[in-house]
């Protein structure tokens, strides 16, 4: 049987995307995920996504065993079934990171995790059915659900009965701190370079949201300046993005 275990958080300190490719990479058949994770890295977690959905030698059966919050509800999305217990917690909010420089950065730095919410949420939209306001609305207001509540919102096929008495504020209490642990993980390893980099990768490869539909060279960003703000800044930040050697 094959089975990977995302029990850690998503990122270099934690459960890294490599590890889970090289995994896959060894693997034939069907593999079967087991999430419990307050989520993590970003961009480690979008490329996760990636090498499960585009795992080609069987199915991806994803359970979700406690939490599946931030980066990590992405990550279940990428089943071709999708399991939880009803006594586990589901977690949506928008991109964020701990950023700091002067206005300049702030703004190319919101710009970017406006597209990262963008990105997480189509997947949510099209998993769920649900209309774009309220997908953004319920990440808006960082949003938990527990058992039963995920199937019923349409973010799983099937709820797993453990007959567990675990009240549900006590589990989401529980799944804050987790999320709020690694929140600080991720401020203490956070690196701006790399952050900025890591979106450059995904513009390039056509993935990232905010920025996919701009295909330009660095000299037509330059020559067709525009007086609108939110297209300013946009530009600003394709500027910026050229301007990095992508890694």
């Amino acid at each position: 049987m094959n089975e990977i275990l995302l029990n850690d958080e998503i990122g270099y300190w934690g459960i890294s995307s490599q590890s889970i490719i090289s995994q896959l990479s060894e693997m034939k058949g069907d593999v079967t995920v087991k999430i419990s994770s307050p989520g993590g890295e970003v961009f480690q977690g979008i490329e996760i996504f990636n090498a499960l959905k585009d795992y080609d030698k069987g199915q991806i059966h994803i359970i979700i065993t406690s939490l599946a919050a931030s980066m990590a509800s992405y990550i279940a999305l990428a089943g071709d079934t999708i399991k939880v217990y009803d006594n586990a917690v589901f977690m949506i909010h928008n991109a964020w990171s701990g950023v700091w420089g002067d206005h300049r950065d702030m703004r190319k730095s919101a710009d970017i995790l406006e597209g990262l919410s963008s990105l997480l949420a189509k997947k949510y939209i099209s998993t769920t059915g649900k209309s774009k306001d309220e997908v953004h609305s319920m990440m808006d207001e960082e949003t938990y659900l527990y058992g039963d509540e995920i199937l019923l919102h349409g973010f799983c096929d099937e709820v797993i009965s453990t007959n567990d008495d675990v009240d549900k504020n006590e589990a989401v209490a529980f799944s804050k701190e987790k999320f709020k642990s690694c929140s600080k993980n991720m401020t203490d390893n956070f690196n701006k370079d790399e952050f900025v980099q890591s979106a450059a990768k995904l513009n390039k490869d056509g993935i990232f949201a905010k920025v996919q539909d701009i295909d330009v060279t660095k000299d037509e960003v330059l020559k067709n300046k525009v007086a609108d703000d939110a297209k300013q800044q946009q530009r600003d930040l394709q500027i910026a993005l050229l301007e990095r050697e992508v890694i």
